[in-house]
């Protein structure tokens, strides 16, 4: 166990809900643990347990970081946690704490958080070699941050290495590949990481066996297009093998009109229960502004397929988007309401991102 002491936050999603908040699993700040205490054994570094980051109000959860000495705090900023995590680290920084934020929501863009007096450094992009860099080389602050894309085969696994346990309600987040094959206006993920890097051969099979061996039994798998990769039997063949819907429930995010006839029937096999689909508008034109595509007659199809395979396909539509109107937006529900009268429908404001 290293001297030095780094904490890493990542805060809830605001919530009236008791004892917890769900979903809010570090896997961020897994990856930059592990990758930190790899290069950086003087170093000891810890995340905040969801037992304090989920429930504990403002007062008592800055005592609990203060009780633990450390050197360096790094906060993972997102859309719902990042105010509340500046405000905290401004209050840590007074106190003598160097400060780090990282994640989406750190752009140039963003002038909030970037003229904000809470963080002594902000990361940018995948922070995994620029936080081990800030360890090595801490109290010096580098004067440049490495800005490669990372080479996923040479990357710990915040499970594997012991760092991430699965949710004591037996849920775990895995990635298997970095990066999105399309550049929706209102998403910077794209535009950040157009190339599709994958983990490394073996990466998914040997944190299922993880996962089984400790229990976890819900898993949600990451990718922002599960199904759009060349990969794609491959993986689902890997996932039926790990033991299907019998030991594991998957969870994804899929491109519905971008499946295959009968790639349900595979999903449904391969222990897929729910998956979660972005239409964000009916309207072709509203979806032309914002740079996306659609097939209304192949997605209307695979849905089908998915729910007569029993798998519950959560719809996701953005009220507000460029070009949409009362009107257009009634359009989409209506047709949702009529030709899925059994989806499920994630209605989102439109929020205007960093980077977007």
């Amino acid at each position: 166990m290293g001297s030095k002491k780094a904490l890493l936050i990542q805060l809830p999603v605001p919530s009236a809900r008791w004892p917890r908040a769900d979903a809010n699993i570090p896997l961020a700040s897994g990856y930059l643990a592990a990758c930190a205490l790899q290069s950086n054994p003087d170093w000891s570094v810890e995340i905040l347990p969801w037992e304090i980051a989920d429930i504990y109000g403002d007062e008592p959860l800055i005592r609990a970081i203060l009780e633990r000495e450390p050197q360096i705090v790094g906060f993972s900023l997102y859309l719902w946690n990042s105010e509340r995590s500046a405000a905290i680290a401004k209050r840590l920084k007074g106190a003598g704490i160097f400060t780090v934020g990282g994640g989406p929501e750190v752009d140039p863009t963003n002038v909030w958080l970037v003229d904000h007096e809470g963080f002594d450094l902000l990361i940018e992009g995948e922070g995994e070699a620029k936080f081990s860099a800030l360890l090595s080389s801490f109290p010096k602050i580098p004067l440049k941050l490495p800005d490669w894309l990372l080479d996923l085969s040479n990357l710990p696994s915040p499970y594997l290495s012991g760092v991430l346990p699965p949710f004591p309600d037996g849920s775990a987040w895995l990635e298997t590949v970095r990066g999105c094959p399309f550049s929706c206006d209102y998403c910077n993920y794209g535009k950040r990481f157009a190339s599709i890097r994958k983990f490394p051969q073996g990466w998914l099979a040997s944190h299922l066996e993880w996962f089984r061996e400790r229990g976890a039994n819900e898993i949600y798998l990451m990718d922002p297009s599960f199904n759009v990769r060349d990969d794609w039997e491959e993986i689902l063949s890997a996932l039926e093998k790990s033991g299907g819907g019998e030991v594991f429930n998957f969870h994804s995010e899929l491109a519905a009109e971008h499946l295959r006839a009968k790639d349900a029937a595979k999903l449904a096999a391969a222990g897929f229960r729910s998956v979660e689909v972005g239409l964000q508008s009916a309207d072709k034109s509203v979806l032309a502004l914002v740079n996306r595509k659609w097939d209304r007659r192949k997605w209307l199809s695979r849905m089908k397929e998915l729910s007569a395979e029993g798998i519950t396909a959560s719809v996701g539509i953005i009220a507000g988007l460029p070009g949409d109107t009362l009107e257009t937006f009634e359009a989409t529900l209506s047709f949702l309401l009529t030709e899925l009268p059994g989806a499920e429908i994630q209605l989102f404001p439109l929020a205007v991102l960093p980077g977007t």
